[in-house]
């Protein structure tokens, strides 16, 4: 989407930069998922491994919100809470194996959500965590680490204080959805109403039939 920024994916000793990729036109079920999940071109390969978070994990996967900076607007939190709360529900709805579960203050979540106290096209500064600080922030910024058998161990979610209300629901959902390890957007304009990776615009707050279908695919129901 247009208001987020780069994700920066990490393997044990180097980093890969990942945005988006262009097409034109409804893709087949197989180069959507293998666009979100690995960056596939249509009919191309895989140009990034396939991660995701262990089958353990995938069954109870916690997310919170775990830092709240002061300068962050008191009248934003009960709508980034609501939209939390709603992109949570659709995930779970999604009919994949994958489960998230909301946890509270003090509970060190799978997915830490950070509210700050910074605006958008600002460098991140302040954090505890490698290589996001000095990253640009976008309305928000998803990022993710992963071990060498390519399971996600953490992953992050920073908002920034002049995120658009009307744009929270998409968002978070989006950011949550990338946090499993669909990383990559689709910048096609067929998608600006279809699909959550939808690059250009903030307009779906629900998962669509394909988004749906990624999910299934990257977390299968044994």
């Amino acid at each position: 989407m247009i208001r987020l920024l780069t994700v920066l994916l990490l393997l044990p000793g180097f980093a890969v930069a990942q945005d988006y990729l262009s097409s034109k036109g409804r893709l087949g079920d197989d180069d959507f998922y293998k666009t979100v999940a690995c960056a596939a071109a249509p009919g191309g390969p895989c140009q990034e491994d396939l991660v995701r978070w262990s089958a353990s994990d995938a069954a109870d996967l916690t997310v919170g919100i775990t830092e709240i900076k002061d300068g962050f607007p008191d009248a934003l939190k009960p709508d980034v809470e609501e939209a939390l709360d709603h992109a949570i529900a659709d995930i779970n709805a999604a009919g994949s194996a994958l489960k998230m579960r909301l946890v509270e203050d003090g509970v060190d979540p799978h997915i830490s959500i950070h509210l700050l106290d910074q605006r958008e096209n600002e460098k991140i500064t302040g954090m505890s965590l490698n290589h996001v600080n000095g990253q640009t922030l976008g309305a928000a910024y998803v990022h993710v680490w992963w071990n060498g058998a390519r399971e996600l161990t953490r992953g992050v979610i920073l908002v920034a204080q002049d995120i658009e209300t009307d744009d929270l629901r998409s968002i978070m959902l989006e950011e949550l959805v990338q946090a499993t390890g669909l990383l990559t957007d689709i910048d096609n304009s067929w998608y600006d109403t279809r699909s959550i990776f939808a690059e250009q615009v903030n307009w779906v707050i629900s998962l669509q039939p394909q988004d749906k279908m990624a999910l299934q695919r990257h977390y299968p129901i044994q």
